[in-house]
């Protein structure tokens, strides 16, 4: 309003680029009054697109993996190794050999390595880092790994525990698996209380009835 007021007219020659704005934004403009009209001499049909795409986002909510960060497929998997307390070093050695030979039996496999305690932990733990072929030459890392769980399950006293590597990671701490759950508490029974509800499986297997019947008396 001041400078309506304050500063003398003067006639001004726009340039070529100011010229090719106006004439793509007056395009813009009439393209969008010409939908515009389309849209309001048609509600119905405008109606039905509304109801299409609520329904498409609902089903692609549905269907499509939700996750922190999607889940990558980098050609490599990380394996956690644990066997029972009293687990010896020589006998930990015969079960991570056992343990190495079934995973390189699958035809996924490219290389395997493995690691027994040292500066990785206790001596009934161990790391193993697994290569895969190319991925036109195998399924998904998920898939190998859905795969090798029934196999690994056979390995008596010991359980490995693979998960995909990931380029982004969150936390800085190594786990066996994607995820991974801490409790804290200056209550020591409440900590117990706690900790059994949430290892309250829902598989049928004997243990998990067991369990449950645990966490029916809370």
């Amino acid at each position: 309003m001041m400078c309506a007021r304050l500063l003398a007219p003067r006639r001004r020659e726009h340039g070529r680029l100011y010229r090719a704005s106006e004439r793509a934004f007056d395009a813009l403009r009439a393209a969008y009054a010409r939908s515009l009209r389309w849209a309001l001499r048609y509600p119905l049909v405008m109606v039905a697109a509304l109801a299409a795409a609520v329904g498409l986002n609902i089903y692609l909510y549905i269907v499509i993996p939700k996750g922190f960060f999607p889940q990558q497929d980098t050609g490599r998997l990380i394996g956690f190794i644990r066997a029972d307390q009293t687990t010896s070093f020589q006998a930990m050695q015969e079960k991570m050999d056992q343990i190495v030979r079934t995973v390189r039996a699958d035809s996924a496999v490219d290389t395997v390595t493995a690691v027994t305690g040292g500066g990785f932990g206790a001596r009934n733990s161990g790391f193993m880092f697994v290569a895969l072929k190319p991925l036109a030459e195998r399924p998904s890392a998920d898939r190998v790994v859905g795969r090798l769980r029934p196999v690994l399950a056979r390995v008596p006293g010991a359980n490995l525990f693979l998960v995909p590597v990931q380029d982004v990671r969150v936390g800085g701490r190594q786990a066996s698996g994607a995820y991974q759950y801490t409790l804290q508490s200056d209550d020591l029974d409440a900590l117990r209380l706690w900790t059994v509800r949430l290892q309250c499986p829902s598989s049928p297997t004997s243990r998990a009835i067991r369990k449950r019947a645990a966490c029916r008396r809370w």
